[in-house]
């Protein structure tokens, strides 16, 4: 999603300096805050550049009448040089030439002025004016236009405006090319959540469900936390194109911090979508879990699924390797998770099961860590001990030697009823 946002802000850059967006991409390594950063210096530079000429232009505008000053500025100044001579003048004369030029020219005036400089003749401006010139701009579909002016209107001016939108891809795209986030979280509160929904419904249905994502990253966290659980509300068809965006396009890193943002019923719901039965999916969740260290977070979830994913969790290879099976046994233990554990053991196979105990005693005599061990196994019940016991039959015998022969530097270790079932069982391996 950070790549969709950075693709917003070179298609910003190219508009502002009229190129093609594919001459830019080799900025895109500079990341959404630089590219921003860049766009705003450049502009301030070519403004400053010239400004002592608008200045001139806009004080020779007084010798005129008005309305003569306005037909020149729409015919002969055209909206580029019209609106930077225009962000020169007094609020007042500059509100008096806006009502007399054509809503079209103002619209065309938007495209190419940067807000920051006519803030106060922006916010001086009457609703109707506003609201005329955002139909044009709503017509044409300018979401670039309009996601800058987001963030320089008023509440009221956008209250008016949210009021003749009735198309949710308006407000998905206009929200995408938003820059402030503070600016989103306020107007995020002026539209109810059935309004929210349709337009989460239609990013879902016209493809676009990426830059809906995206646009959870980047309003604030009480925003965040609604949109993702207004998408949860919503059922298969939302969290089934989560994960299927999530796991096709790589951005398991990005939209897992979305999910944990979630109420823990619909965290349940994200874990029962029929995609997460994929192995391969579920493998590539594993790993950016693990690279997160997000396992104390995921680790309930998990302990909530139904037997069918436990089964298709148990099956996937990476869960085997010595670091994951080792984190995530740790925050099985940390999370009191314990039966979801020993509920997939009972499970694995006799060579899974002997795989499972295998990493966690690689990762145990590599990190030597024998007395974290122990200390963690007697937290769980004895039933669950002697399953422990009959599985570690299955590891390999000189893996288990070296485990309990570590064990031994530690107090106490040796005198658990656990050390000494294994320690029994292995006098009797030849």
């Amino acid at each position: 999603m950070s790549a969709l946002a950075t693709r917003a802000e070179l298609i910003k850059l190219a508009r502002d300096f009229q190129r093609d967006v594919g001459e830019l991409e080799s900025l895109a390594g500079l990341g959404v805050d630089r590219l921003m950063r860049l766009r705003h210096l450049c502009s301030d530079q070519l403004f400053r550049r010239y400004q002592p000429m608008y200045r001139r232009v806009a004080a020779a505008s007084a010798l005129v009448p008005a309305r003569l000053a306005v037909t020149l500025g729409e015919r002969i100044f055209g909206p580029y040089l019209g609106g930077r001579i225009g962000s020169q003048l007094e609020t007042d004369r500059a509100i008096k030439f806006a009502q007399l030029a054509s809503v079209e020219f103002l619209a065309e005036i938007c495209e190419t002025i940067d807000p920051r400089r006519v803030l106060p003749i922006i916010h001086a401006m009457p609703l109707d004016r506003v609201v005329a010139v955002g139909r044009i701009l709503l017509g044409s579909r300018d979401y670039i236009t309009m996601g800058k002016f987001v963030d320089a209107v008023t509440d009221v001016q956008v209250q008016a405006m949210l009021e003749v939108i009735d198309d949710p891809e308006v407000l998905l795209h206009t929200a995408f090319y938003t820059e402030g986030k503070e600016r989103l979280e306020s107007i995020m509160a002026m539209i109810d959540d059935e309004r929210l929904k349709g337009v989460i419904l239609h990013s879902v249905g016209s493809g676009h469900f990426p830059e809906a994502l995206a646009l959870m990253g980047h309003v604030g966290e009480e925003s965040e936390r609604r949109l993702v659980n207004l998408s949860a509300d919503l059922g298969e068809p939302v969290l089934a194109e989560l994960v299927r965006v999530a796991d096709s396009e790589g951005l398991w890193g990005e939209i897992l911090p979305l999910v944990m943002r979630m109420t823990p019923e619909n965290m349940a719901r994200v874990m029962a979508v029929e995609a997460l039965r994929d192995r391969a999916v579920l493998g590539r969740l594993m790993l950016e879990i693990h690279a997160q260290s997000a396992w104390d977070e995921v680790i309930p979830l998990f302990a909530q699924t139904n037997e069918v994913l436990r089964e298709s969790l148990i099956q996937v290879e990476c869960l085997y390797r010595p670091e994951i099976m080792w984190s995530m046994f740790q925050s099985v233990l940390r999370t009191g998770s314990q039966e979801m554990l020993f509920s997939m053991l009972e499970m694995m196979s006799a060579e899974e099961k002997s795989s499972a105990l295998s990493a966690v005693f690689h990762a145990v005599n590599e990190a030597r860590l024998h007395d974290v061990l122990f200390q963690m196994l007697q937290q769980v019940s004895r039933e669950d001990q002697e399953l422990l016991v009959a599985a570690s039959v299955h590891v390999e015998a000189a893996l288990l030697r070296e485990m309990l022969q570590e064990a031994r530097r530690y107090p106490g270790a040796s005198d658990t009823w656990l050390f000494k079932q294994m320690d029994q069982q292995l006098a009797g391996t030849p």
